[in-house]
């Protein structure tokens, strides 16, 4: 798998950035840490707006 590090876009609009493996790995997938519960309140108004591109193409 790949530790390369992308934003990851989830179907309610959360974005997050984790490695391609985390999200490829029948073991250890993640999905969207705000749909789980795993984001603090101030962290879940983070929009895929707010962010810069070169910050969306940075891994």
């Amino acid at each position: 798998g790949s530790n390369r590090k992308v934003w990851w876009l989830c179907p309610d609009g959360h974005v997050w950035r984790t490695a391609i493996s985390n999200r490829t790995n029948a073991k250890k997938r993640t999905g969207c840490p705000v749909c789980a519960g795993n984001v603090s309140q101030k962290h879940r108004h983070l929009s895929f707006s707010s962010q810069t591109e070169s910050e969306r193409r940075r891994a």
